[in-house]
């Protein structure tokens, strides 16, 4: 094997490796909990604050949950999520979001007239910052291969993409 193989080879097992790391990387943060977070609400007659919550997918949420004047639920069907709040008594429930999308929280257990507007919303977006992350960093790999490519090309050394030797 000639120095030029000798050095694509090892070329072409840097970019491999350099590949598989950010993919691996994005994976394990979307699937592992990218950040734990708590967030406090506070379940009053006939309201949720905050009402409306945003998070990213991965992320590790630790509701908790606060009353002061009756006895509430706190329910989100999608994320299987159904705790009971008792006043001045906060509770926790922790889960670990692994979908997109906007989830209905609501209470589910009567506490007045106006119970069933006692709602909020949960608002899921993709972990945008891994993916790009990851995106560019193939772009970068993929441009610095075909400039290598480039180079060798020029100097006469190899022919572009020539991975088989001819005889």
């Amino acid at each position: 094997m000639s120095s030029v193989q000798k050095a694509r080879v090892a070329v072409t097992v840097v970019v491999v490796l350099l590949m598989v790391y950010p993919i691996s990387l994005t994976i394990s943060a979307m699937s592992s909990g990218s950040v734990k977070r708590s967030i406090v609400i506070e379940a009053r007659q006939f309201e949720f604050n905050p009402s409306r919550i945003e998070v990213k997918v991965g992320d590790t949420v630790t509701f908790i949950l606060q009353s002061n004047d009756s006895r509430h639920g706190f329910y989100i069907q999608e994320l299987d999520i159904d705790q009971q709040v008792n006043v001045q008594a906060p509770s926790e429930v922790t889960v670990t979001i692994n979908q997109t999308g906007t989830f209905a929280f609501l209470c589910n257990v009567p506490c007045g007239n106006y119970h069933p507007y006692m709602n909020g919303k949960l608002y899921v977006s993709p972990n945008v910052q891994h993916i790009l992350f990851t995106y560019l960093l193939v772009i970068l790999i993929s441009w610095l291969i075909l400039r290598a490519e480039q180079e060798w090309e020029r100097r006469g050394e190899i022919q572009p993409f020539d991975l088989v030797e001819e005889k």
